[in-house]
């Protein structure tokens, strides 16, 4: 393919960069970042209190080292190395598409799944590494089918253990060696492929449990295993099997209600396009309202359920234009669909979680589809055209506002994130002056109270507390959302090995926003939600009650709580 703009690609890559490094310096929550951190903190020097963690061992492996290059490590420093991940996955994209498709086509894929992320920016953390190790692998498998190559074939399987070991679910990307024997006539050649990448898989077990070995983790990791497992089993976690069937049903219910939609639009521009062919300007104003109706669609949270509906249309679209004309290209689009559908598996929201790092590969091909001219017809050219000018420019424009008045669990207009928190660990960081007063306030008391190295029970959704105080999580997971019965587990083993813990409570809700203060956040009646439940409250209450704790300090959102002989 002639190259006509060789540093268009480049250039698309360095404002990627500067774009998510301005981003990078906004926002503050204490969920998803301080869990992540504390990993980081706690991997090489007190593993065993993050065992939950240890479901994204290799995660915690990269974040560990990285702390050890940089010991000053804080929020600014996580989010840059999420930058660095976030544009590799980029390069072993293009590397991927590159002798199939554009530059035109390749850059404006990067724009948008660099907009995928409606807040901005997030902290290293394992869905950054899975993307990066997914891309890789899905590289070195598509290399070694097409040319024959052994050896890429042994390390795309070498490559996929380190995915699963990133996020434990991710193993289900072992589908992707369906697509050796896919459009082959050839089966012992097949089964050679397939025995390639299986010594891959088995030389990449061995060196993760060597490393287990080495750092004393496998004990650690083998009761991580247990604790899925068991909460697998409890009907009322989020990641129990019954909620994740659950949720993966109205997953695909959400998709197939945007599906129809879609083709309905399509439909009808097709019909208007057809009878009105002298007059284009009919066409163009269909296509303003149809941007209008994306706009509305991609407003809403659910918007990555009409993002996957478009790209199963676009994909099965250009599957049956090429039909038997381009196998390998055949083979790039099954092998987008595979991570489409089995990357999100594990996840509590499924592809309302993990949706928008599992079309990676299926945009590029997407954008392919929607800008060639693989259409005989005028008319179906013109109203593939105009709606695939429609739905990426409404994606563009809300995916834009999206970013300018929210980042991660923090909600509101960039221009009011310019206050700073006093604390290394959020060195660079800014947020809105209630926050930033608020934690403040927290900090210096929690100095007086906390030291590092800790026992610390921070309940329950405020890991941050961790991270910033540097302590460990007695309950072996510095992220309290599972269920009543895992939770109550965690506590008498606990009492059994480890001293009483400083007990950092919340008194208001904070997922997604900050909520005002709640009188009743600790009461046992009240109905489960997403971020509550009841028995996981009723387990707490209990434990204070048992070893006598008493409140030290506190104000109308956090307080501090030590035992009292």
């Amino acid at each position: 393919m002639k190259r006509k703009q060789p540093f268009l690609l480049f250039g698309t890559l360095f404002g990627i960069v500067c774009f998510r490094t301005l981003l990078a310096f906004q926002g503050f929550d204490l969920c998803d970042e301080g869990s992540y951190i504390t990993f980081f903190q706690q991997i090489f020097n007190a593993p065993q209190s993050v065992e939950y963690n240890f479901l994204y061992w290799f995660s915690g492996i990269i974040g560990g080292i990285w702390l050890k290059i940089f010991p000053d490590s804080g929020l600014f420093s996580f989010r840059i190395l999420g930058i660095l991940m976030h544009v590799l996955s980029l390069i072993l994209l293009i590397l991927i598409f590159r002798n199939r498709l554009s530059e035109r086509v390749l850059a404006l894929s990067c724009v948008v799944i660099t907009l995928l992320s409606d807040y901005g920016i997030i902290a290293f953390g394992h869905n950054h590494l899975v993307v990066v190790l997914s891309l890789l692998t899905f590289y070195f498998l598509i290399k070694g089918i097409e040319q024959n190559r052994w050896l890429m074939l042994v390390l795309a399987g070498y490559t996929l253990v380190f995915i699963g070991f990133s996020r434990l679910p991710s193993f289900t990307l072992l589908a992707w060696i369906l697509l050796i024997p896919m459009f082959s006539n050839d089966w012992k050649k097949s089964l050679k492929q397939i025995g390639l990448v299986c010594i891959g898989l088995v030389a990449g077990i061995l060196d993760v449990f060597l490393i287990m070995w080495f750092f004393g983790h496998i004990e650690i990791f083998t009761n991580s295993i247990f604790t899925m497992f068991n909460i697998a089993n409890h009907a009322e976690d989020l990641h129990g099997l019954r909620q994740l069937t659950s949720i993966i049903v109205q997953s695909y219910q959400s998709i197939g209600k945007y599906a129809v939609l879609l083709i309905g639009l399509v439909g009808s521009m097709f019909l208007i396009s057809h009878f009105f062919k002298k007059q284009r300007w009919i066409s163009y104003l269909c296509a303003i309202f149809i941007f209008g109706a994306f706009r509305f669609w991609m407003q809403e949270r659910s918007y990555i359920f009409c993002l996957y509906a478009f790209c199963f249309l676009a994909l099965a679209l250009l599957f049956w234009k090429i039909k038997n004309k381009d196998k390998n290209l055949q083979r790039l689009i099954l092998g987008a669909i595979i991570m489409m559908i089995f990357l999100p598996f594990g996840s509590d929201a499924y592809i309302g979680n993990m949706g928008e790092n599992s079309i990676w590969l299926a945009i590029p091909l997407v954008l392919y589809f929607g800008f060639s001219h693989v259409e005989q017809s005028p008319v179906l050219h013109l109203t593939k055209q105009c709606f695939f000018g429609a739905f990426l420019s409404a994606f563009c424009v809300v995916q834009c506002y999206k970013i300018a008045n929210q980042s991660y669990f923090d909600k509101g207009s960039r221009f009011e994130k310019r206050y700073a928190i006093h604390h290394p660990i959020t060195k660079n960081i800014y947020t809105t002056k209630f926050r930033a007063d608020l934690m403040n306030e927290l900090i210096p008391v929690l100095k007086q109270y906390i030291s590092p190295n800790d026992y610390v029970l921070a309940f329950e959704h405020i890991p941050m507390i961790h991270a910033i105080t540097k302590s460990k999580p007695y309950l072996y997971s510095p992220w309290l959302f599972q269920d009543g019965t895992v939770i109550s587990g965690y506590f008498l083993r606990a009492e059994q090995t480890l001293p009483l813990p400083i007990v950092v409570k919340q008194h208001f809700e904070n997922f997604l926003h900050w909520s005002t203060p709640q009188d009743d956040y600790y009461a046992e009646n009240k109905p489960n939600t997403y971020s509550r439940n009841s028995a996981r409250i009723v387990a707490f209450n209990k434990f204070l009650k048992l070893h006598n704790y008493q409140e030290v300090w506190g104000n109308d959102y956090f307080s501090i709580w030590i035992t009292k002989p």
